[in-house]
Parts: structure tokens; C-alpha cells; sequence
């Protein structure tokens, strides 16, 4: 048609049809492409606005966990990606950039090779243009790297150390001073790490310790962190310990918050009371805490927090879905003058009355208003409707949830076909001086396959090397999704 995108006008469940054809066509077109290819399908939705999605893969040996923490950043119209391939090299961290206005990208840089699937990039960018990346561990020493040249990744410094440990959370402050968090060597709390322009990382402090009741079991520690315009950090830890590594997991589960004003040296509840760190849940403010028995041996947490914000006057905003009232409950925070406040969002739900969120990322645009990327599961997957860990179902939906700027209410768009393979769906978020304007659905990435192990056992009963020498390796596809305008 000379147009740009497949205009497909019949009824929805044609159109899908029609489009994952023309989708599986250019994936077998394009085979021995090992990075890009592109396609754009237009898909007229029954009683929808239509979404118009730009889809390219990036790669196609991305490692069983390919995505983790915040892996896109934008800078004067350059985006900016890292994620985690894997081939007989070992465990290859990576990053590549696109320019918006013409669409081409650099090839592929490599920044280091991880120790295993969990040793992941995370990217956030500087006031300066300086791209800056955390290289992780898993229980094992990480490192840094800054772009040698502003908004440009193909040539970086060379590696420092940047502590030890795993699930690395970054961010930028105005000054372009790098706050870091991470779970330590031993599974026993989350350690702050500070880098100022010019210094190298320093460990600030040991914000949170384990519980003394949970010392010998599994436990994991995922962070959000946020910088305030008053320069204030806002933390949130979930607490997930249990008495065993394969079995009797999430004894013990919270999600607690406390801030700091002077850049992690003192720390306090939101309301100002004094947090004596390494903190627990009883000293700080705590949204969520269930313990007891669970409904499988290894269940996934009973609250996902999709993330951490502070509004320009101050204001915490956090996300949460929620299965402790009922299943999926998808629950706003904010704390602001008058306290803690929660309410309940339901538009998910209205939308798709047989779908619950369990998992996604929350963002904030220059307006103020939120902007969600989320999974949707059938209801009632276990017991109570409660989630379970193997948790495809070959029906699951990906979605927008987005705001007004006043954060009152809420709308949703279907992404994506339904039944999508996505894994680690990771919109850009503004975690450094990367801002995603109003209006704007921003770039994300996720990646498609499976998310196990090779041989199908856990990482802590194989030696990584043994499988990466034989070659008997888990790869999967890596996707990008160009930023686009919201629908009206």
C-alpha cells in the first residue's frame, strides 16, 4: 500500500490472526540476522483506539534472564540499551544505541562477561550526557564503566569496582552523583554505595539486615530507590527470607520504605521519625507484612511493588499489586502532607474482568502523570487465585496503564498480541537525567523463550562453565519497542 504500517480493519480476533502471519513470516525472512529486524503492524482493536507497535529484536542469544533492572535510557532523541546475551564466550553484557531520527542502530559493544545469568547490566545517564552502567554480580564482585564520550556508547573507561553482590539498582541525582543498592555477598540485607563525579564507589552503609528468625534460608532482598528534587532518597525493600532454599520460602514477607535527606548518613520513616539502620520492618514504614505457611514450596512474593517515585513538591508514589485481600489487587501509595494514603486502581480489572496484574514497571512523565508497563494472568491460577511460580499460561496480556497529570485517573491500552511470550518487560524510567515527556509511551524491551536454566536445573546445582563449554546453552529473542504517542 506504500504506507507504513499493515492497515488491518476487521474484527480483532482477524486481525491478530492475520498479524502474527505476517509477524512469524519475517521472523523466518530474517533468521540468520543475529540482531535486527523490524517489523510494524497496525492492529484495529473492537471497541479500542489502535496501537500502532514498532517491534525489532536487538538479539537473538540473549541469556535465560536476559533483563533486569533499569536496562533503557533516552538522550536527545538516542536510545540508549543494555541487556544480557550468552554464547561459549560466557555470560556477555552489552549494550547498542538507535537514533530515533533515522532508525539505525550501532552494533553491539560488549561491556563484560557476567558469572551466570543473574550478573546483569543496569544503565542510568548523567546531567552531562555520560552514559554510566553498574555490571553485576551474583554474590560476587560488580563493577562500573561511564561512556568516554556524552551520549555515545561505543567506547567506554575501563571496569572499577563497585562493591559486591546482586540485583544492582541505579540511579542519578542532580548533581550526578550515583546511588547504588544492592542484595551482598551473603543473602543477609542490602548494602547503599555512593559514587560522586570524579570518586570512585564508596560503600555507604548497610541499610537493612535479615531477620534473626530467617537466618538460614533463602532470601531476597529487591529494592526501588529515588531521588527527590530535594536531593532526599527514597527507599523500598521486599522482604522475602524463609527457613529453606527449595522449599519453605517467603516464610516472611514485607514491603517497607524509609527515606534519607542527606544522601543515606541518616534515615527516617516517611513521617520523620529516626530509622536506625541496618533497619527492620518494625522500624520502618511498613505497607505490607504476612507471615506463615504458603501455597507451594517455592511461591512467588504475595505483593510485587512495580515502583518507586517522587513527585517535583515531594510527594512518594508507589505502585503495588496485591494478593493479600484479594487476588491482584493493583494498589496506589502516596504519602504526602497528610500521611500515608492508599487507594485501589482498578481500571485493569474493568478492562479485563478475567485477567489480574501480577507483575510490571511504573514510571513518572514530565507532567507528573504515571505510566505503567504490566503483565496480565487468568484469575485463580492457585489456591485463592494466589499466583504460582510457573506462572505461563499462553493467555497472559501485556498492557499500558497510564494517568492524568494529577494522578486521579487511570486508563489502560493492550501492547502486544495476546499470548505473547514476554519476559522482564522494561520500560525506560527516568532514574537519571533521561526524562520521558507527557504523552509519551517510552521505548521498552523484554525478551521471549524461556527464563529457566539450561538442563532444566536451578544455577546453585551446575557449574556455569561446564555448560557453557558444551554449548548446551538457553537463548532467547531480545526485543525493543520504539517510544511512540499515547492514544488519545
Amino acid at each position: 500500500t506504500g504506507q507504513d504500517f499493515l492497515p488491518l480493519h476487521a474484527d480483532a480476533a482477524v486481525a491478530q490472526n492475520l498479524a502474527v502471519r505476517v509477524v512469524t513470516f519475517y521472523r523466518h525472512w530474517h533468521l540468520l540476522n543475529a540482531y535486527d529486524w523490524r517489523i510494524r503492524v497496525h492492529v484495529s482493536q473492537c471497541g479500542r483506539n489502535a496501537m500502532s507497535v514498532n517491534v525489532e529484536r536487538i538479539s537473538r542469544i540473549g541469556s535465560e534472564r536476559a533483563i533486569g533492572g533499569n536496562n533503557v535510557v533516552t538522550r536527545d532523541g538516542v536510545c540508549h540499551v543494555v541487556w544480557q546475551d550468552v554464547s561459549r564466550e560466557g555470560y556477555l553484557n552489552r549494550v547498542r544505541s538507535c537514533r530515533h531520527d533515522t532508525g539505525r542502530w550501532t552494533e553491539p559493544v560488549t561491556l563484560n562477561v557476567g558469572v551466570d545469568n543473574h550478573a546483569r547490566p543496569v544503565i542510568t545517564v548523567g546531567h552531562d550526557g555520560r552514559l554510566h552502567v553498574v555490571l553485576s554480580g551474583h554474590g560476587t564482585p560488580v563493577t562500573y564503566r561511564s561512556s568516554a564520550r556524552a551520549n555515545d556508547s561505543s567506547a567506554w573507561t575501563p571496569e572499577q569496582p563497585a562493591g559486591s553482590g546482586t540485583y544492582p539498582i541505579l540511579v542519578c541525582d542532580r548533581d550526578d552523583t550515583l546511588f547504588l543498592t544492592m542484595r551482598p555477598d551473603r543473602p543477609i540485607g542490602a548494602d547503599l554505595f555512593i559514587k560522586e563525579p570524579g570518586e570512585p564507589w564508596r560503600r555507604q552503609a548497610r541499610l537493612i539486615r535479615r531477620t534473626e528468625r530467617y537466618l538460614d534460608g533463602y532470601a531476597a532482598y529487591h529494592s526501588h530507590l529515588a531521588v527527590g528534587r530535594d536531593g532526599a532518597l527514597h527507599f523500598v525493600c521486599y522482604f522475602y527470607e524463609g527457613l529453606g532454599r527449595t522449599e519453605q520460602r517467603g516464610l516472611h514477607q514485607a514491603l517497607c520504605h524509609m527515606r534519607s535527606p542527606d544522601r543515606g548518613l541518616t534515615w527516617t520513616r516517611a513521617d520523620g521519625t529516626p530509622v536506625a539502620i541496618p533497619a527492620q520492618p518494625e522500624t520502618m514504614d511498613v505497607l505490607y507484612r504476612t507471615t506463615g505457611a504458603r501455597h507451594e514450596p517455592m511461591p512467588p512474593p504475595e505483593v510485587s511493588c512495580l515502583g518507586l517515585t517522587v513527585t517535583d513538591d515531594g510527594e512518594v508514589v508507589m505502585l503495588c499489586v496485591s494478593g493479600q485481600e484479594r487476588p491482584g489487587q493493583l494498589l496506589l501509595h502516596t504519602f504526602g502532607r497528610g500521611g500515608w494514603d492508599r487507594r485501589e486502581v482498578a481500571a485493569p480489572e474493568q478492562a479485563w474482568p478475567d485477567m489480574r496484574p501480577v507483575d510490571g514497571r511504573l514510571g513518572m512523565r514530565a507532567d507528573g502523570s504515571l505510566y505503567a508497563l504490566m503483565q496480565l494472568k487468568p484469575l485463580a491460577q492457585g489456591p485463592d487465585g494466589k499466583p504460582t511460580r510457573d506462572r505461563d499460561t499462553g493467555q497472559d496480556r501485556t498492557v499500558w496503564l497510564v494517568s492524568d497529570a494529577a494522578r486521579e485517573r487511570f486508563r489502560v491500552f493492550p501492547e502486544l498480541e495476546p499470548g505473547t511470550v514476554v519476559n522482564g518487560p522494561a520500560p525506560e524510567r527516568p532514574l537519571g537525567a533521561n526524562v520521558v515527556p507527557a504523552g509519551e509511551l517510552p521505548a521498552y524491551t523484554w525478551f521471549d523463550g524461556s527464563s529457566g536454566y539450561p538442563r532444566g536445573h536451578l544455577r546453585y546445582f551446575e557449574d556455569v562453565q561446564d555448560y557453557i563449554r558444551t554449548g548446551d546453552l538457553v537463548t532467547n529473542n531480545v526485543y525493543w519497542v520504539a517510544p511512540r504517542t499515547q492514544p488519545p
